[in-house]
């Protein structure tokens, strides 16, 4: 694997069921569609993992902030610790000391033991993002 580049996309389908809010900047649109989202944006999106994509029930533009993604667990390293894939995106792991923290469990050989494809969880990519997960939490 080739983890020299920041982290994959997510494709994200919306439809009439979609919402979208403005959590953004001083003065949020009340009345907030997909055009007025721009590509330098932030977006939050809740919604239901359909093979290689998301349907969007929610679209949050936010200020920005760090990066976080929770979904199940497609892929993982079970032998050196050092990727997890959610979502087609596959993050690095810095398993060291200082690297990657893993919520609620003392090391990554001790998470890694216990997690199973299909396990939801949450990733932290502080901000500048990187593609390396400074935090994973199992949910």
């Amino acid at each position: 694997m080739n983890f020299d580049s920041l982290p994959d996309t997510v494709t994200v389908k919306t439809n009439g069921q979609t919402t979208f809010e403005d959590e953004a900047g001083p003065n949020p649109l009340e009345n907030m569609s997909f055009g007025d989202l721009v590509a330098t944006d932030f977006v939050r999106v809740e919604g239901i993992a359909d093979g290689g994509e998301v349907i969007a029930e929610i679209v949050k533009r936010r200020d920005a902030d760090d990066t976080e993604l929770e979904g199940a667990v497609e892929d993982f390293d079970a032998l050196t610790y050092t990727w997890i894939r959610v979502l087609g995106i596959t993050y690095n792991v810095d398993p060291g000391a200082g690297g990657t923290e893993f919520e609620g469990f003392p090391d990554a050989a001790t998470f890694f033991g216990q997690l199973d494809i299909g396990d939801i969880v949450e990733i932290k990519d502080d901000m500048p993002a990187d593609g390396i997960a400074d935090e994973i939490e199992e949910e």
